[in-house]
């Protein structure tokens, strides 16, 4: 019986594999959080860890050496991992603001809307988001 409901959840997952993205990933998830200052707070702390493991295992595996941040991330990496001028509590204000004036983003992944949010027109990471290649 176990090892049949075990096959069972593994198709399942297999199947939702296969979808572009788990809703849970996309941006229109942050509305989950609601008003709840704690949760949010925590997320963005979560994001910006994974921020800085995603890319240096990206940059391990793609070159075998750890990240110098020398790429065109180089400035958006800096101004939100290392920029003291500004807190996580802005950070989440920042990322609230723009999910409520743009749902038309919330499609995009979670960090994707994140990244947008924080490099928004007139934040302190303004203008630090890597240009699409055209």
């Amino acid at each position: 019986m176990n090892r049949t409901c075990i096959l069972l959840l593994l198709c399942a997952v297999g199947l939702l594999a296969q979808e572009k993205t788990f809703k849970a990933q996309q941006f229109e998830s942050w509305g989950i959080l609601k008003d709840n200052a704690e949760l949010k707070l925590s997320f963005m702390m979560g994001f910006t860890n994974g921020l800085v493991t995603g890319a240096e295992a990206t940059i391990q595996a793609a070159h075998g050496t750890a990240p110098r941040f020398d790429d065109a991330f180089t400035s958006l990496f800096r101004c939100i991992l290392y920029d003291t001028s500004w807190s996580f509590n802005q950070a989440v204000a920042l990322t609230d603001k723009y999910y409520t004036e743009h749902p038309e983003d919330w499609h995009l992944l979670m960090g994707q809307g994140i990244i947008k949010a924080l490099t928004v027109k007139g934040s302190p990471c303004d203008g630090t988001a890597p240009k699409k290649d055209h």
